[in-house]
């Protein structure tokens, strides 16, 4: 990288190298001509933030110091990639936030999943802001955007593993045609 000139050499570890550096900094003006546009808002989720520009950083660039510095395991800010793949920032937030919720709105969601469920024998639970079904290992939260969530029981942690819905059946049905598509046999 050239500055006024000069070649400017590698900074030292554990500084981000010159390629992140540029990328960010390009990445910075991007966001703050649409913010003075008025064409996004700023994300005040640091997190998320954080997540974003990984997400659009040059290949070779590894999550793993991102979720370092962030004191966060690998494993879940992949996770948390995943889920900004998937459904940007609000995605993030619906992996991250769990949000007491009105309990009627749990209520009907559930009552709009019972008959998609393939195995209904077991009850569905309600707790903060999700409809968790069990027996499917599917989960869908309802986002502070309005949005459903589909997630899946991935280890022992919950995984967006769909596009969002405006509605809790299509979220279900998000989650069941993405779960199918995993365990259908490749050719």
């Amino acid at each position: 990288m050239t500055f006024a000139g000069m070649e400017l050499p590698e900074p030292p570890a554990p500084a981000p190298s010159l390629q992140m550096l540029r990328h960010l900094t390009t990445e910075a003006a991007r966001q703050a001509q649409q913010i003075l546009a008025e064409v996004t808002l700023l994300e005040t989720d640091p997190v998320a933030d954080a997540v974003r520009l990984t997400a659009s950083l040059p290949a070779g660039e590894r999550a793993e110091i991102v979720a370092h510095r962030l004191d966060i395991e690998p494993q879940a800010f992949r996770r948390l990639l995943k889920a900004y793949e998937l459904a940007g920032a609000p995605g993030v937030r619906a992996t991250r936030h769990l949000y007491p919720d009105d309990p009627q709105v749990l209520q009907q969601a559930a009552a709009a999943i019972t008959p998609l469920r393939p195995d209904s024998a077991a009850p569905l639970t309600t707790a903060d802001n999700r409809v968790t079904d069990p027996t499917a290992d599917i989960e869908i939260r309802h986002g502070h955007d309005g949005g459903w969530y589909p997630f899946a029981a991935v280890g022992h942690d919950w995984q967006l593993i769909a596009l969002p819905s405006n509605d809790p059946a299509g979220a279900y049905q998000n989650a069941l045609t993405a779960l199918h598509a995993r365990t259908r046999p490749r050719r």
